[in-house]
Formats: C-alpha cells, structure tokens, sequence
C-alpha cells in the first residue's frame, strides 16, 4: 500500500516532467535556435519544392518554431505561402512593413497564402510564439 507522502511524490515528478516537455520549445534563445535547427533532408525538400511550385510562389515552412527560410527576397506580385507543419498553431503578424500580412491562426496541416504588392522590407514573428522571426525582402 502506498503512503500519502509517496503519492504526492510521485505525481510531483510526473507533473514536473509534464510541464518541463510542454515549456520546452516555447522559449529558445538565439544560441539555442542554432543547436535545434534541423538539417534539411530529401523529403523536406521534396516537400517544399512541391508546396513552392503550387503556390505559385515562394514557401515559408513552419516547423520545430522556426520559419525556413527565415529570410527570404521576393518580386512584387509574388505569392508566398507559409505551411504549419509543426504540431501547434501557429500566426505570421507583421512587425513593420508597406502591408500587413497578418494571419488568422495556421493550424497544423493547413497553410496561410499573401501576394506582396509593395516593395520594402516585411518582418514578421508568430504572434503566438513570438521567439519565431522572419523576414520578406520585396523588390521591384
């Protein structure tokens, strides 16, 4: 028979385990980003290739809290689409910029489509988790 005190010991370390994985990847630092960007593998490739050409544009994955490309250089008039491949919702919410490319939660699987129609520089961050930064370049 178990004693009240271990009980409580137990469900302690559990919950402390709990919330240690679910706080994990909310808030890395630059240094951090760094050791936990994932190497880009065939298939992701495969992937976003595929998600560029029918976008008619340029992609943005959004997987592991980061956005990859975290920079990128469009023309005016070209279509980018930022894809949530993570498991958590996600937003694109502008910081400064000609336009405001804001989105409505991205849930995971589904994407969030902009046509940048005025030269300048767009940075943005998720709003939800606001470690995640990127950046759009548009040029005439």
């Amino acid at each position: 028979m178990r004693t009240p005190l271990r009980s409580i010991t137990i469900g302690a370390t559990a919950l402390a385990t709990v919330l240690s994985f679910g706080l994990s990847g909310c808030g890395s630092s630059s240094k951090d980003k760094a050791a936990t960007t994932p190497t880009t593998s065939a298939a992701t490739t495969a992937t976003t290739t595929a998600a560029t050409a029918a976008a008619g544009g340029n992609a943005v994955t959004i997987q592991n809290f980061t956005f990859n490309p975290g920079s990128d250089t469009v023309k005016v008039g070209t279509k980018v689409t930022w894809t949530n491949q993570d498991s958590f919702n996600h937003t694109v919410k502008t910081l400064k910029g000609p336009a405001k490319p804001d989105s409505s939660p991205i849930h995971p699987g589904k994407s969030f489509s902009f046509v940048f129609t005025k030269p300048g520089t767009y940075q943005y961050i998720c709003g939800i988790h606001n470690n995640m930064h990127g950046t759009v370049v548009v040029t005439q």
